[in-house]
């Protein structure tokens, strides 16, 4: 038997874990609900730990966005800015991250206007990038497909 290299030790290990992401990334996905007292556009797993979730009162013109993990580097209560950007339109959101006991790492919550160009930008775009600080992620938005238009739809007063 021959004795195992550090490469292929860690070609073992990381096959295993690669196979792991791929199969978490293919559970996440975009739903949205309505009720009369709210919209909620998410994307996740369905579970408690959403990486995005955008929600409204109906006609209320205003969309609350919660991203589920921020930086490292913050603290729960500090107000910071979002940076989300789709296609060519990039919203600035100002809010403030929010103790996240689950992951460790502090979430945020802000708002922004439902008739800001992002949400329109978010029907033709391949991603949506959230950053906060330092950290910044890429969410798909291929399976989006028109719940962007009827979720601004319903958040907008006019």
């Amino acid at each position: 038997m021959r004795p195992s290299t550090p490469a292929s030790l860690a070609i073992a290990v990381a096959l295993p874990l690669v196979s792991l992401a791929s199969a978490q990334a293919d559970q996440l996905k975009w739903s949205m609900t309505k009720d009369s007292s709210q919209v909620s556009l998410v994307y996740g797993d369905g579970s408690e730990e959403s990486d995005l979730v955008l929600s409204c009162k109906p006609r209320s013109n205003s969309v609350r966005f919660f991203i589920g993990e921020t930086d490292r580097s913050l603290k729960p209560n500090m107000k910071v800015t979002a940076s989300v950007t789709a296609g060519s339109a990039t919203a600035t959101v100002a809010g403030k991250t929010v103790p996240n006991e689950l992951a460790g790492i502090p979430s945020f919550i802000g708002d922004l206007r439902a008739t800001d160009p992002l949400f329109d930008a978010m029907a033709g775009a391949p991603t949506i990038r959230l950053k906060v600080a330092k950290t910044a992620k890429d969410i798909p938005l291929k399976t989006l497909g028109s719940k962007a238009a009827a979720f601004s739809k319903a958040c907008r007063n006019s």
